[in-house]
């Protein structure tokens, strides 16, 4: 009798992966009240800035590349400044999104890194002329904040404002 114990170590494992993606994927009481979500609600609720520091460094970099060719770095953002971002397939062949800027250019984002930003109502998706992502208000306020306090590149981890509210 032959024991093939690799073969179902390797079985169990797919089938626990497996079954994760499928629990991930359906939303759940855990997940609704998890803690990015409750403060992106929160933040949206008291009209602040989301901190800087709060934005996973992943989707800080595309969040940061779609805020500068989108909205630039005039202060205060104005209204007209445009961009969006439309949904393709990545070169790697996963689904994801496209940075259509004013200035022509065009970058792709996986959408595990654009999906944070949604979580955290930085972008939100918007189905007329077609199916886009845009930077909501609070989005353009956590990025005028972002320059306002002299962030240049995405790793600068401005430092919060002295009014007790920062982390």
């Amino acid at each position: 009798m032959s024991v093939d114990t690799a073969g179902a170590i390797a079985r169990a494992l797919e089938r626990a992966y497996v079954q994760g993606f499928i629990d991930a994927q359906q939303p759940t009481p855990a997940t609704s009240e998890s803690a990015p979500v409750a403060s992106a609600d929160s933040s949206e609720r008291s009209g602040e800035p989301i901190e800087w520091i709060l934005i996973p460094p992943r989707p800080r970099d595309a969040f940061w590349t779609i805020c500068l060719f989108a909205l630039g770095r005039e202060m205060p953002v104005t209204e007209n400044a445009s961009g969006h971002l439309v949904a393709v397939q990545t070169p790697s062949g996963r689904p994801g999104w496209q940075l259509i800027s004013r200035s022509g250019l065009e970058k792709p984002f996986g959408h595990a890194t654009i999906l944070p930003l949604l979580r955290l109502g930085l972008l939100d998706p918007q189905y007329e002329p077609d199916r886009r992502l845009v930077i909501t208000e609070l989005g353009r306020a956590t990025w005028q904040r972002f320059v306002e306090r002299g962030g240049q590149y995405p790793e600068d981890l401005t430092s919060p404002s002295g009014d007790g509210n920062g982390p």
